[in-house]
């Protein structure tokens, strides 16, 4: 029964109804409150709406569960990164992002999140590294560009600011500014 409100789910997120699917969800961790991957996608939709408090408690479920799925348990370390960065608790969320990195290493989403935050503690080392790994697993972040761009000018590397800077322009007229 919880595969049905699964693949019911993922309907309603491709229509953008995340309150349809958050009561097909709902559904589906009534019939098996140890499903990693329903508690994860509830609580993905609380976030997508702007639950931000249930969203958290959704994804700490999953922490919380005897036996996750490794997957849904560093997705759901992201969720608490991406709540508790939305919600200026960045040192928090930067343990979060961390603990979930090394399960998630092709997840453009993990370095992104990392770079943010890095940024907003000052280390630019580290920002840079994580935008370049961000730019790497998804070239048309045009995000991941305009930020190295940002953070070679601070660090003052002229050249390499103008070459993220000509990358981020070329990128922008092919994919548009994300």
């Amino acid at each position: 029964a919880p595969y049905y409100y699964l693949g019911r789910y993922y309907v309603s997120v491709e229509v953008a109804d995340f309150q349809q699917a958050e009561t097909l969800l709902t559904k589906a961790v009534k019939y098996d409150p140890q499903n990693a991957r329903s508690i994860y996608y509830l609580g993905l939709c609380k976030e997508s709406r702007g639950d931000l408090e249930r969203a958290e408690s959704d994804y700490k479920q999953v922490l919380s569960l005897p036996t996750p799925n490794p997957h849904y348990l560093a997705m759901a370390e992201l969720g608490v990164a991406r709540v508790a960065m939305s919600t200026n608790r960045n040192a928090e969320a930067l343990a979060y992002a961390q603990k979930a990195e090394p399960a998630l290493p092709q997840e453009a989403e993990v370095h992104s999140i990392l770079a943010k935050l890095y940024t907003t503690a000052g280390d630019v080392q580290e920002a840079v590294r994580e935008w370049k790994a961000t730019e790497s697993l998804d070239p048309t972040n045009t995000s991941a560009l305009y930020n190295l761009y940002r953070l070679y000018l601070k660090a003052g590397d002229g050249p390499l600011a103008k070459e993220a800077f000509e990358q981020y322009k070329a990128v922008s007229k092919l994919y548009g500014s994300s």
